[in-house]
């Protein structure tokens, strides 16, 4: 494969960003600087809000997708949640809060095969 004399981008998705990268080419890519938000910090902890489905029939985790154009606040609207919840917790998604992020990121979601939670992970 020829080496590439710049980045190919492959997906401009807002929370992931991913570049075909050749192997010496690595040590540069630490460099590029790609426009992300910063983890959200709560009380302290710097946390991504997570969105993870698994197979109903069993445990196992199918898919993630983390939620960084989501506040604290409007997240905690979604879910019903006090104000001064930090949300640390894992959240099993009702179909009417799965439509809600549905039409946010037009993402397809099937919910007769996975169930849906909003998650929390330290960074």
């Amino acid at each position: 494969m020829n080496k590439l004399k710049s980045h190919k981008r492959l997906n401009t998705n807002a929370s992931r960003i991913f570049y075909i990268l050749q192997p010496k080419s690595i040590l540069r890519a630490r460099k590029i600087k790609v426009s992300q938000l910063e983890p959200e910090i709560i009380n302290g902890y710097r946390v991504n809000r997570v969105l993870r489905w698994y197979e109903k029939d069993g445990n196992g985790l199918i898919g993630e997708t983390i939620l960084r154009e989501f506040s604290l606040t409007e997240l905690q609207h979604i879910l019903n949640e006090p104000n001064d919840s930090p949300m640390f917790f894992s959240y099993q998604l009702t179909d009417e809060q799965v439509g809600y992020f549905q039409l946010k990121l037009k993402q397809a979601f099937d919910l007769s095969t996975y169930e849906y939670f909003l998650e929390c992970d330290a960074v």
